[in-house]
Protein backbone atom coordinates (compact mmCIF):
# COMPACT_ATOMS: atom_id res chain seq x y z
CA UNK A 1 0.00 0.00 0.00
CA UNK A 2 2.82 2.12 1.09
CA UNK A 3 4.29 1.34 -2.21
CA UNK A 4 1.67 2.42 -4.20
CA UNK A 5 0.89 5.50 -3.01
CA UNK A 6 4.33 7.15 -3.50
CA UNK A 7 3.96 6.00 -6.56
CA UNK A 8 0.60 7.81 -7.56
CA UNK A 9 2.13 10.79 -5.65
CA UNK A 10 5.33 10.47 -7.95
CA UNK A 11 3.11 10.53 -10.83
CA UNK A 12 1.18 13.00 -9.67
CA UNK A 13 3.77 15.11 -9.58
CA UNK A 14 5.17 14.22 -12.86
CA UNK A 15 1.47 15.50 -14.38
CA UNK A 16 1.49 18.98 -12.64
CA UNK A 17 3.12 20.66 -15.48
CA UNK A 18 1.17 19.42 -17.89
CA UNK A 19 -1.87 21.00 -16.17
CA UNK A 20 -0.04 24.84 -16.15
CA UNK A 21 -1.81 26.93 -17.72
CA UNK A 22 -1.04 28.56 -21.26
CA UNK A 23 -2.99 31.46 -23.22
CA UNK A 24 -3.52 32.44 -26.92
CA UNK A 25 -3.05 35.74 -28.46
CA UNK A 26 -4.06 36.52 -31.70
CA UNK A 27 -2.33 39.84 -33.11
CA UNK A 28 -3.76 42.01 -36.25
CA UNK A 29 -1.87 44.24 -37.84
CA UNK A 30 -2.88 47.07 -40.50
CA UNK A 31 -2.81 48.74 -43.02
CA UNK A 32 -0.74 47.59 -44.95
CA UNK A 33 -0.12 50.10 -47.84
CA UNK A 34 2.43 47.63 -49.92
CA UNK A 35 2.13 43.55 -50.72
CA UNK A 36 5.86 43.48 -50.16
CA UNK A 37 8.10 41.90 -47.63
CA UNK A 38 6.70 40.43 -44.04
CA UNK A 39 5.17 41.92 -41.17
CA UNK A 40 7.09 41.28 -38.35
CA UNK A 41 5.90 40.86 -34.37
CA UNK A 42 7.90 40.52 -31.12
CA UNK A 43 6.32 39.66 -27.98
CA UNK A 44 8.23 40.83 -24.83
CA UNK A 45 7.30 39.54 -21.41
CA UNK A 46 8.99 43.03 -18.97
CA UNK A 47 10.68 45.99 -18.89
CA UNK A 48 13.94 44.42 -18.97
CA UNK A 49 13.50 42.32 -21.91
CA UNK A 50 11.66 45.02 -23.63
CA UNK A 51 12.81 45.90 -27.67
CA UNK A 52 15.81 43.63 -26.57
CA UNK A 53 14.56 39.77 -26.30
CA UNK A 54 11.67 38.88 -27.32
CA UNK A 55 10.01 35.52 -25.92
CA UNK A 56 8.26 35.24 -29.49
CA UNK A 57 8.56 36.33 -32.41
CA UNK A 58 6.86 35.76 -35.99
CA UNK A 59 6.46 37.01 -39.18
CA UNK A 60 3.89 36.86 -42.20
CA UNK A 61 4.00 37.86 -45.60
CA UNK A 62 2.47 41.07 -46.08
CA UNK A 63 -1.05 40.37 -48.10
CA UNK A 64 -3.98 42.22 -47.94
CA UNK A 65 -4.59 45.21 -46.40
CA UNK A 66 -4.06 43.49 -42.31
CA UNK A 67 -2.65 40.84 -41.62
CA UNK A 68 -3.10 37.66 -38.49
CA UNK A 69 -0.78 36.04 -36.77
CA UNK A 70 -1.09 33.54 -33.60
CA UNK A 71 0.83 33.04 -31.02
CA UNK A 72 0.30 30.22 -28.65
CA UNK A 73 0.98 28.46 -25.11
CA UNK A 74 2.81 32.25 -23.57
CA UNK A 75 1.96 32.20 -19.87
CA UNK A 76 -0.79 34.64 -18.74
CA UNK A 77 0.74 37.87 -17.11
CA UNK A 78 1.64 41.11 -18.73
CA UNK A 79 3.40 41.62 -22.24
CA UNK A 80 3.77 44.50 -24.79
CA UNK A 81 4.47 43.90 -28.64
CA UNK A 82 6.51 45.70 -31.74
CA UNK A 83 5.54 45.42 -34.61
CA UNK A 84 7.38 46.17 -38.07
CA UNK A 85 6.85 46.09 -41.58
CA UNK A 86 9.88 44.91 -43.31
CA UNK A 87 8.97 46.04 -46.71
CA UNK A 88 12.48 45.50 -48.37
CA UNK A 89 12.79 41.45 -46.38
CA UNK A 90 16.44 42.59 -44.41
CA UNK A 91 14.65 41.15 -41.61
CA UNK A 92 15.58 44.62 -39.40
CA UNK A 93 13.80 47.51 -39.09
CA UNK A 94 15.68 50.09 -41.74
CA UNK A 95 15.99 53.47 -40.21
CA UNK A 96 16.98 57.29 -41.46
CA UNK A 97 19.64 59.48 -41.43
CA UNK A 98 19.04 60.74 -38.06
CA UNK A 99 17.69 57.34 -36.83
CA UNK A 100 13.66 57.35 -37.38
CA UNK A 101 12.06 54.31 -38.58
CA UNK A 102 12.22 54.14 -42.35
CA UNK A 103 9.31 51.09 -42.71
CA UNK A 104 6.27 51.20 -41.25
CA UNK A 105 5.60 49.98 -37.17
CA UNK A 106 3.62 49.96 -34.10
CA UNK A 107 3.60 48.68 -30.52
CA UNK A 108 0.54 47.31 -28.87
CA UNK A 109 -2.10 49.91 -27.08
CA UNK A 110 -1.23 51.69 -30.41
CA UNK A 111 1.53 53.03 -27.84
CA UNK A 112 3.47 56.05 -29.09
CA UNK A 113 7.31 57.26 -26.80
CA UNK A 114 8.25 61.00 -27.23
CA UNK A 115 11.83 60.92 -28.81
CA UNK A 116 11.88 57.40 -28.84
CA UNK A 117 9.98 54.40 -28.48
CA UNK A 118 7.40 54.11 -25.90
CA UNK A 119 7.87 51.93 -22.33
CA UNK A 120 6.97 48.52 -21.13
CA UNK A 121 4.38 50.23 -19.38
CA UNK A 122 2.79 52.17 -22.43
CA UNK A 123 3.04 49.05 -24.53
CA UNK A 124 2.03 46.59 -21.87
CA UNK A 125 -1.16 44.19 -22.23
CA UNK A 126 -2.40 41.77 -20.07
CA UNK A 127 -2.98 38.12 -21.03
CA UNK A 128 -5.39 36.18 -18.54
CA UNK A 129 -5.83 32.20 -19.45
CA UNK A 130 -8.54 32.84 -21.41
CA UNK A 131 -6.30 34.20 -24.32
CA UNK A 132 -6.45 37.50 -25.85
CA UNK A 133 -6.93 39.57 -29.37
CA UNK A 134 -5.36 42.57 -30.47
CA UNK A 135 -4.78 45.21 -33.01
CA UNK A 136 -2.25 47.14 -33.67
CA UNK A 137 -2.00 49.94 -36.23
CA UNK A 138 0.96 50.48 -38.61
CA UNK A 139 2.53 54.07 -38.55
Amino acid sequence: MRKTFQNWCLLAGLQTPLLATAADLAVQVGPIKTEQGQVWVNVFKGADSFLKSPVQRLSVVAAGKTVSLHFKDLAPGDYALSVHHDVNGNAKMDRNFIGMPAEPYGFSNDAMGSMGPPSFEQAKLKLDEQGRIVAISLK
